[in-house]
């Protein structure tokens, strides 16, 4: 085994310098991302030990950030915050405290996730440190950063089987995600038959509800284009938006008329602009709703 030193920026733009035994630079690096998350501008270089040009510490067991803070500290910065009491200062400063771990946990290149998934979850890991790991530690667990450590590694792992699989909690009657969207995908690309309206109100809200917002991006404009003129058919989109204008721009352009934004605006006497905005608005609305 050789000791490394790394040198480099963290993508919060944090400066990072670490030594590591590993077994070649790859495994140096794989050691830093497991940390730090993706470094940038970072440089490495091999140490020979017979020589000391440099004042180095023994490998870390545990890749841990420089403590600044104590665990009591931590804990009750994250109690005022909780109250509503802290000072932005403290919020930065616990954030800072946990971030590689939750980089290092969430930035894993065994978890099969997107970029926008990873950033998703490292928001919600946040919340948990702050809402529940933090007021299930006690002194006798041992460290707080090395408790935190496990709890978010598990977390992790949660979240990951959710955005799999639906209903992931039941490892009987759970189903991957993929597939159930392909199925009503395709359920609804079938040729219409004459459903009841009821009916079809039930598909129709059942297939935004199976979607997750991430995924919804991700959905082909075709589809979601065919959900809209659903809605507006069936007049959902006047029970959930409030705003007249909104439900007035939706009807428009995904009602019979089918008008372009810009026949919109010279119909009702207003900006592109101002219809572009409302309709993001409206869509934005409708599915928030449909998701609660």
């Amino acid at each position: 085994m050789t000791i490394y030193l790394l040198t480099g920026n963290t993508s919060e733009g944090r400066k990072i310098t670490m030594s590591v035994e590993a077994i070649n630079e790859s495994h140096a690096l794989s050691q830093a991302y497991s940390q730090y998350g993706k470094l940038r501008q970072y440089q490495i270089m091999k140490i020979d030990v017979l020589q000391e040009p440099y004042d180095l510490e023994q490998a870390p067991k545990h890749f841990f950030p420089k403590l600044q803070y104590s665990d009591e500290e931590i804990l009750q910065m994250i109690e005022r915050i909780n109250m509503n009491q802290g000072s932005f200062e403290e919020y930065k400063a616990v954030k800072e405290h946990f971030d590689p771990i939750i980089k290092g946990a969430v930035n894993s290149p065994t978890l099969d996730l997107s970029i926008d998934e990873r950033e998703e979850i490292v928001d919600h890991i946040l919340i948990d440190i702050l809402k529940e790991f933090s007021y299930s530690f006690s002194p006798d667990r041992g460290r707080l950063l090395s408790y935190i450590k496990m709890k978010v590694r598990d977390r992790v792992k949660v979240y990951q089987e959710r955005l799999k699989y639906v209903n992931a909690s039941n490892r009987k009657s759970r189903r991957l995600r993929s597939i159930v969207l392909k199925e009503h995908f395709d359920e609804l690309s079938r040729p219409e038959i004459n459903l009841d309206d009821d009916l079809e109100r039930a598909k129709v809200i059942s297939t935004i509800q199976v979607i997750p917002e991430d995924a919804f991006r991700k959905v082909p404009r075709k589809f979601k284009e065919d959900l809209f003129e659903r809605i507006a058919e069936l007049g959902i989109h006047n029970e959930l938006l409030r705003s007249e204008r909104q439900k007035a721009i939706f009807n428009l352009a995904y009602g019979p008329k089918r008008l372009k934004q810009i026949e919109i605006a010279a119909n009702l006497k207003i900006t592109q602009g101002t219809v572009s905005v409302n309709m993001k608005r409206a869509k934005e609305n409708i599915l928030k709703k449909i998701k609660k």
